[in-house]
């Protein structure tokens, strides 16, 4: 049997944006995700757990893709309409085309705080923004709003009496019926001002080993209920306000909305 000797490095080997302590012989769903999106903060272990996904669903990198595309898409369109915080949860790493750097594109001043409830993305999502004095990271839960909305890192940073982007970026599917998405999705809502936006993102489809619900364009209407939903509304990923200099074929299997709060 041939030994993959590539997922096991020693610490003297440890890239410097690697904190103390992190176990890189363990896939870590948000190094997979920066992987697939042809980032720099991953290891062989999580490069062979993407492989196996794209084997199962070999749409898994365009849907990837296509999310954020519209991520930037979005941060940019919200930028043009004057927002300048931005609360992402279930943020992954900030990786290639992140917020803060989009955002800060359209005002220096741009702040972003990026929440995860993994701690060792937290930990290594630190040491990436370790120089960024207008973007953090912080541990939390989007089962559990107060925790996010209350944390001081959260409220040192963002001014909720000034309008908030809410990201929820392919992480509502986590989220299964008895935990209430709709009014996880509400309380959100009701702690930001008029001219809050929220915006989601959800993968129809389901990889391989997770538990992850794949919704209708219904459903997420409804979760969104209380918002008004901008214009084209609920839609593949690919066809909101997409950029007239990239050919992109439709992609189905990502659904996205941004609403506002009036």
């Amino acid at each position: 049997m041939t030994q993959r000797t590539e997922w096991w490095i020693s610490v003297s080997e440890l890239p410097d944006w690697v904190p103390s302590g992190v176990d890189v012989s363990v896939p870590n769903a948000a190094r997979i995700h920066d992987y697939a999106l042809g980032g720099h903060h991953h290891f062989a272990i999580d490069r062979e757990h993407w492989r196996l996904a794209e084997t199962a669903v070999p749409d898994a990198r365009l849907i990837t893709y296509a999310q954020r595309g519209f991520l930037g898409r979005a941060v940019r369109w919200l930028a043009g309409r004057g927002v300048r915080q931005f609360l992402d949860i279930g943020s992954g790493l900030p990786t290639l085309g992140n917020v803060h750097e989009v955002a800060r594109d359209a005002d220096p001043a741009a702040r972003v705080v990026y929440v995860d409830n993994d701690p060792v993305t937290v930990v290594q999502s630190r040491a990436l923004l370790e120089h960024e004095p207008r973007a953090r990271a912080v541990e939390g839960d989007l089962r559990r709003p107060e925790d996010i909305l209350y944390h001081p890192e959260v409220l040192e940073l963002l001014d909720f009496s000034e309008p908030v982007a809410v990201l929820m970026l392919d992480v509502l599917r986590f989220v299964a019926g008895p935990d209430r998405p709709g009014e996880i999705v509400r309380r959100f809502g009701e702690a930001c001002v008029s001219g809050s936006y929220l915006v989601v993102s959800h993968t129809v489809l389901r990889l391989p080993g997770e538990s992850a619900a794949g919704r209708t364009a219904g459903e997420i209407t409804a979760m969104l209920d209380d918002l008004a939903i901008v214009d084209p509304g609920v839609v593949p990923a690919t066809d909101w306000h997409p950029d007239p200099l990239i050919d992109e074929t439709s992609q189905p299997g990502a659904l996205v909305a941004v609403a506002r709060k009036s």
